[in-house]
């Protein structure tokens, strides 16, 4: 029997190498790609975690507040509320730990207030 290029089995043996060249070349393509994209993913990652790492961090804290007269909520924001986006958002975090429905607040009243700073208290 006859096993070289010529002969029937010669043929299937090349064509069957040249299948498992083509499967071999894909998967190692496939797997590049997927490494590199790890590889991506990776590094943005870390680099987006260096940069929020130069940011302070903020710790939050509540404390009491004795309303006095002339004081209204805003103005009682304003003091306390150096490091939220706006005196409004405060206003409504001052509201919600207090229960408070509308924004009125008469003297004598105790608040509890919230604030950021960023040093820790233990």
């Amino acid at each position: 029997m006859n096993r070289g290029y010529g002969s029937h089995y010669g043929k299937r043996r090349y064509v069957n190498r040249r299948r498992r060249q083509m499967i071999f070349r894909r998967t190692a393509t496939i797997a590049a790609i997927i490494i590199s994209t790890i590889t991506l993913i990776g590094t943005s990652r870390i680099i987006s975690h260096a940069e929020e790492s130069d940011a302070p961090h903020y710790y939050k804290y509540y404390t009491s507040v004795t309303v006095m007269p002339g004081d209204t909520l805003p103005s009682i924001a304003a003091a306390y509320g150096d490091n939220y986006d706006s005196v409004e958002a405060h206003i409504s975090e001052i509201m919600f730990s207090n229960h408070l429905t509308d924004e009125v607040v008469y003297p004598g009243t105790s608040l509890i207030v919230p604030y950021y700073s960023v040093e820790f208290v233990d």
